[in-house]
C-alpha cells in the first residue's frame, strides 16, 4: 500500500515536469536515462556488493571495448530479484537481476545477455520507440519505460494511468529491434574474444523459466519476438559464421564462480542454508564451498562458526584476498580488532584497491583509537568512490566525536541527501553552514546542496 502511495504521488509530480519531444537528442536521452535509473533503483532492492558490481562492470566494459561508437557513459547495476531478467534503459543504464546470474553457469552467459542489452543502447532502440510515441513528461516517460522493461507486478505498478498504459504499447521493443540487438551482440561478443554460445544457452534457460513463471518475464521479452524464434536464428547465425562460435579467450572462470557463490550465499532467497552447508561438508577440498558457507553463516549472524569455515577455505587458498578480507570483517564483528587488523592488512597487501577492505580497515583503526588515520583513509576513499555514501555517515560520526562540528554536519548532510531523507539533510546542511567559513569550497557546496533538497521530494518508505 505504501509503495502504491509513493507511485501515485510520483506520477502527480511527473505531470508538472517538461515534456520530451519526438526524435530524442543524445543529451535528452542522457537526461532521461538518469531519471530512469533513479526510478528503477527506488522500486527495487539493489545489490551494492563491490565484488559483484566490479565483476559485472568488468564484463560490460570488456564488451564495450569491442563497440565501434559509444554515445553514452555506461552504468551497470545488479537488482536483488530472483526472476530471470536483464534490461537496458536509455542512456546506457543496464540492469541484471541476481536470479539470472544465479542461473548462469559461466562468464559466457553473462557476457551474452549483457552484449544484447548493450546493443539495444548502441542502436538507440529506446529513443526510436519514443519517436513513435506521444510526447510526455520526462519523469512519466522514465517510469513508463521502466514499467515496460521490468515487467511483472512491479512493472505494472510503475505504469500508472491509462495514458501511460497506452504509451507503453509504443515503447515495447519490436521484432526488428530484438533481431538487430541479437545480430550486433554476436559481433560484440566475437570482437571481445567471447563467443555467441553463451547468449544461446542463457536464452534457453529464460525460455524454460518462462514456462514455469510467465508473470515474472517482462512483456518485451515474451512477445518481441518469441524466444523460440530468436533461438532459431541465433543458432543459424552461429552455424553460418564460424567466427561467432570460435573458442573464447581470457575467461575468468574462478571469478565467475566466486561471484555466483556470493550471490547464492548473501542475496539468494532460494538457496537454503542447509544445502550450502551440505555442499561444504561433501567437498572438504573445495575452498569455494567453505567460503560460501562462511558467507551465509556471517550474514546470518553466526560469525564465530563463519570464521571456522573461512579459515578452512584459507588453508586451501591462503592468498585469496576476498577470503582474507571477509575473515577480517568477521573478526571485526566479534570484537577481535587485532585479528581483524591482521587479516585485513594481509588482504590489502594482496589487492590494494579493495574499497570494502579499506573501509573496514578504517573501522578497525577507529576502534583502536587511530581516528586521524581512519579519517584520512576514508577521505581518500571518497575521492576514489564519491558515491559510497556510508563513508559520509561514518566520517560524520567520527568528526562529531572529535568535536569537528562543521565537518561532521557536512558529511551527514551529504549522506542523508543521498538517502533521500531531505528533512535530516536540510538540518545537517544548515548546521554545517553555520560552522563552516563562507569562503571555503565546502560552504559553497553545502549552499548548492541545500537548494537541491528543496527540489527533491522525501522518499516515502
Amino acid at each position: 500500500m505504501q509503495k502504491q502511495i509513493q507511485i501515485t504521488i510520483y506520477f502527480i509530480f511527473c505531470l508538472s515536469l517538461p515534456q520530451v519531444s519526438q526524435g530524442m537528442t543524445i543529451q535528452e536521452e542522457i537526461k532521461l536515462g538518469k531519471v530512469f535509473a533513479q526510478q528503477v533503483r527506488s522500486h527495487f532492492a539493489m545489490i551494492e556488493d563491490q565484488d559483484i558490481l566490479a565483476y559485472v562492470a568488468y564484463v560490460g566494459n570488456r564488451l564495450l571495448e569491442a563497440v565501434p561508437a559509444k554515445h553514452f557513459d555506461f552504468h551497470f547495476y545488479v537488482i536483488r530479484e530472483q526472476s530471470y531478467n536483464a534490461f537496458a534503459g536509455p542512456g546506457g543504464h543496464i540492469f541484471v537481476h541476481s536470479g539470472l546470474i544465479e542461473a548462469m553457469t559461466s562468464e559466457l552467459e553473462l557476457a551474452g545477455i549483457m552484449a544484447h542489452e548493450i546493443a539495444h543502447v548502441i542502436c538507440r532502440h529506446i529513443s526510436e520507440r519514443i519517436a513513435a510515441s506521444k510526447p510526455v513528461s520526462l519523469a512519466a516517460l522514465a517510469a513508463t519505460i521502466a514499467g515496460v522493461l521490468v515487467g511483472g507486478d512491479v512493472g505494472a505498478a510503475m505504469v500508472v494511468g491509462s495514458a501511460a498504459a497506452q504509451q507503453s504499447m509504443f515503447l515495447a521493443y519490436t521484432r526488428e529491434n530484438e533481431r538487430e540487438a541479437d545480430q550486433n551482440s554476436l559481433r560484440y561478443l566475437r570482437d571481445a574474444q567471447y563467443n555467441g554460445l553463451g547468449l544461446l544457452t542463457i536464452l534457453k534457460k529464460i525460455r524454460k523459466y518462462n514456462w514455469v513463471d510467465v508473470s515474472a518475464i517482462p512483456t518485451y521479452m515474451m512477445s518481441h519476438p518469441a524466444i523460440n524464434e530468436r533461438l532459431a536464428y541465433l543458432d543459424s547465425a552461429l552455424d553460418a559464421t564460424p567466427s561467432f562460435a570460435r573458442p573464447a579467450k581470457n575467461i575468468q572462470a574462478d571469478a565467475f564462480k566466486k561471484i555466483k557463490m556470493r550471490i547464492q550465499a548473501l542475496y539468494s532467497s532460494i538457496q537454503p542454508t542447509q544445502v550450502i552447508a551440505q555442499q561444504a561438508k561433501k567437498s572438504p577440498d573445495d575452498f569455494l564451498s567453505h567460503y560460501g558457507y562462511g558467507l551465509r553463516l556471517a550474514v546470518s549472524g553466526n560469525r564465530k562458526q563463519a570464521l571456522t569455515e573461512f579459515k578452512h577455505a584459507l588453508k586451501l587458498r591462503p592468498f585469496d584476498a576476498d577470503i582474507l578480507r571477509d575473515t577480517g570483517i568477521a573478526h571485526f564483528y566479534v570484537g577481535d580488532y587485532p585479528q581483524a587488523m591482521k587479516y585485513l592488512q594481509s588482504a590489502n597487501n594482496v589487492v590494494s584497491n579493495d574499497l570494502e577492505c579499506q573501509f573496514f580497515l578504517g573501522q578497525v583503526h577507529e576502534k583502536l583509537g587511530n581516528t586521524d588515520f581512519a579519517a584520512d583513509l576514508w577521505e581518500r576513499l571518497l575521492i576514489i568512490n564519491p558515491e559510497l555514501s556510508k563513508l559520509h555517515y561514518h566520517l560524520g560520526n567520527l568528526y562529531g566525536k572529535a568535536g569537528k562540528t562543521g565537518e561532521a554536519h557536512y558529511h551527514l548532510g551529504v549522506f542523508y541527501q543521498a538517502k533521500n531523507n531531505m528533512k535530516l539533510a536540510r538540518f545537517h546542511i544548515a548546521k554545517a553552514m553555520e560552522a563552516l567559513d563562507e569562503s571555503t569550497p565546502r560552504y559553497q557546496e553545502m549552499k548548492n546542496l541545500l537548494k537541491k533538497t528543496y527540489h527533491k521530494k522525501d522518499t516515502i518508505q
